[in-house]
């Protein structure tokens, strides 16, 4: 998300549903204020820092920041293979750094090396972790609502006992 989506999101979760009661709070005219939240402006350093401290969150989740660290990423490659794909580096690509090299993964085939015909995926390690833990977030809740019928499902058929 980006800095102008956050800053309307948390400020809504404050509980300031109106920006000119947030801007008057952070001290802020409303014109300039909207700038940040609608017109893509940024903020200065200090203003920023009023912001976040008067919404209680982070600067980093304003500006939808989000350090990944090389164990996520290593959890992230585990999962992706507990899922049936292979994970190998992208060595293509010499010039690059080791650590900003592309991960190219692939359909796993009953060799579990790539075949010239598998399909594979080329993705950078930042991207892969976002794309994993939208889908880890997606899978939860689609598990929630399967548990959520299969105990309605269980209730209506104790309740008819």
């Amino acid at each position: 998300m980006t800095f102008q989506s956050n800053l309307k999101k948390y400020r809504e979760i404050a509980g300031y549903s109106q920006a000119k009661e947030f801007a008057e709070k952070i001290g802020v005219p409303y014109q300039t204020y909207m700038g940040y939240e609608n017109r893509g402006r940024e903020p200065k350093f200090s203003t920023l820092i009023k912001i976040a401290d008067t919404l209680h969150v982070s600067i980093d989740k304003l500006l939808g920041y989000e350090a990944h660290t090389p164990d996520e990423l290593e959890r992230t490659i585990r999962d992706i293979q507990g899922c049936g794909f292979l994970v190998f580096p992208d060595n293509r690509d010499q010039t690059q750094a080791i650590n900003d090299r592309p991960i190219l993964i692939v359909n796993e085939s009953a060799s579990n090396r790539p075949r010239p015909g598998d399909q594979a995926y080329t993705i950078d390690a930042q991207t892969l972790i976002t794309l994993s833990k939208k889908i880890n977030s997606m899978a939860l809740n689609t598990y929630r609502e399967s548990k959520h019928q299969l105990y309605k499902l269980a209730f209506d058929v104790v309740q008819k006992i």
